[in-house]
């Protein structure tokens, strides 16, 4: 029985490390050579987050040097043929790839970059009443899965469970949300990364993923072979129970892993996310039903609302509220399909309906309804 603990310990354990002074591509490499990884394919898929068109250096996508200390790695190991690929929300991922300073970071090395809205996808069944459309590059390469340590308004955390997101298709994504935390963990009982890395160089907190959080500096790299001991582990770290992240809890339920679970200690007790964005006059509640790219139509319409002046205070609802008390609210803004079949209220509403609706469309609405002084 202890050997096996032993065994278990040096393969499996996960590695957590403070970023060195020599800098993030050396604290990397390192934290790669203590888990002793070594690739068993020779094709790598490398999927870091990268869901929101940012700078280098963001606390919103994964700052490229990790990506560059896992590809010098694999350099130093031996000829890997490395494939970087991403489906970006709110613009095309080969902008996003300039603007974030990917290109730059990784122009010593000969990778491929892929679209992940643009290629070949298979049918996979989980069961007989739940199947994905994934990529098919999957079936061939060793996968790895690089997260950023974000809070989340709808999930709480989001790190490598919640990073596989990023592999579906757009359709895909916005169902995903009907039942979301249930989604996440079914998907990674079918996708399992070879090895999962969480970038907490510097992080969000608050209201993440997007710019109504709040970015900290952390430095840490946290590193290991099973994704689900990984976000257990980073969850702990940051202060929060795994069992308190939904996804976390039905995977460990689902049986993504049956090694044991490890306890840490907590670096930071991590600002957690409201129930809704205080707004000049308004209120966006927030919805797990709200798909990505509801969520970035409501920063759009928050920095619009905030140089005007309402006339009323003003709800916005993108889905069901996850706080079902609408407080200090007199009207109701229901935006696009999910809040106008889902949300029951007796306010006085208005709404605009799409999947998403865009945001000249809500503009236009909010005027119509005589809201804007």
């Amino acid at each position: 029985m202890k050997s096996i603990r032993n065994i278990y310990k040096k393969f499996y354990k996960v590695k957590i490390k403070r970023i060195k002074e020599e800098g993030i591509v050396y604290t990397v490499k390192e934290l790669l050579r203590e888990i002793n990884y070594f690739p068993a394919k020779e094709k790598v898929f490398i999927k870091p987050n990268l869901g929101y068109h940012s700078w280098y250096g963001s606390p919103y996508i994964v700052n490229p040097m990790v990506v560059r200390g896992v590809i010098e790695y694999l350099r130093e190991a031996g000829n890997f043929e490395v494939i970087i690929g991403e489906g970006v929300g709110d613009c095309d991922f080969y902008t996003l790839w300039q603007d974030a300073g990917y290109e730059e970071t990784l122009k010593d090395f000969s990778i491929k970059k892929v679209n992940l809205y643009e290629v070949k996808r298979v049918k996979r069944f989980l069961n007989d009443s739940f199947f994905l459309y994934l990529p098919a590059i999957l079936e061939e390469v060793e996968y790895i899965n690089i997260a950023k340590l974000k809070t989340h308004i709808q999930t709480l955390l989001s790190l490598t469970l919640k990073n596989q997101k990023g592999l579906l298709n757009q359709e895909t994504q916005k169902a995903f949300h009907r039942n979301l935390h249930r989604n996440i963990a079914k998907l990674a009982c079918m996708v399992k990364p070879d090895l999962a890395i969480v970038d907490g160089s510097n992080i969000l907190a608050g209201n993440g993923p997007s710019a109504f959080g709040e970015e900290l500096k952390l430095g840490i790299i946290i590193g290991g072979r099973d994704f689900l001991l990984v976000d257990e582990a980073t969850s702990q770290l940051v202060g929060i129970n795994p069992r308190e992240v939904k996804h976390i809890y039905y995977a460990r339920k689902f049986g993504v892993t049956h090694l044991p679970y490890l306890r840490y200690k907590s670096i930071l007790n991590i600002q957690r996310p409201s129930s809704f964005y205080q707004g000049k006059r308004f209120r966006i509640y927030w919805s797990e039903y709200s798909c990505s790219y509801a969520s970035i139509l409501e920063e759009a319409i928050c920095e619009w609302l905030n140089q005007q002046e309402l006339s009323l205070n003003l709800g916005i609802l993108t889905g069901p509220p996850m706080s079902p008390v609408l407080d200090k609210v007199d009207k109701v803004l229901l935006v696009g399909n999910c809040a106008i079949e889902r949300v029951n209220t007796s306010l006085p509403c208005f709404s605009v309906a799409g999947c998403p609706p865009t945001f000249e469309e809500i503009k236009k609405r909010i005027i119509q309804e005589g809201l804007i002084k």
